[in-house]
């Protein structure tokens, strides 16, 4: 299932309709008024918000209590073993490893 992000100022509030996630709502999720989907507060946890439609420009949801919001695992532990890279791989390794 799809996790729409939010910061905590965007919490609780409508958003415009041409926002990249508000046209995905429409366009890709297809949600009709009623449906749930999968919404996250950075920083804090996700929940379920209730897709509400678009009215005035805005796209509206209501939003989960933030006290409802499942807590974030954080990130998972990850362990790399390398051979012994050439100085020019391993230059590409440390890039898309810290990507």
């Amino acid at each position: 299932m799809n996790l729409i992000v939010f910061d905590a100022s965007e919490w609780g509030n409508p958003l415009p309709a041409d926002d990249e996630r508000a046209v995905h709502i429409r366009e890709v999720l297809r949600l009709a008024t009623g449906d749930s989907l999968r919404v996250g507060l950075l920083g804090t946890g996700a929940g379920t918000a209730i897709y509400r439609g678009v009215a005035d420009g805005q796209l509206r949801l209501d939003f989960p209590p933030l006290l409802e919001l499942a807590p974030d695992a954080g990130p998972l532990p990850l362990t790399v073993f390398l051979g012994q890279p050439r100085p020019p791989v391993m230059q590409r390794l440390l890039k898309d490893l810290g990507a």
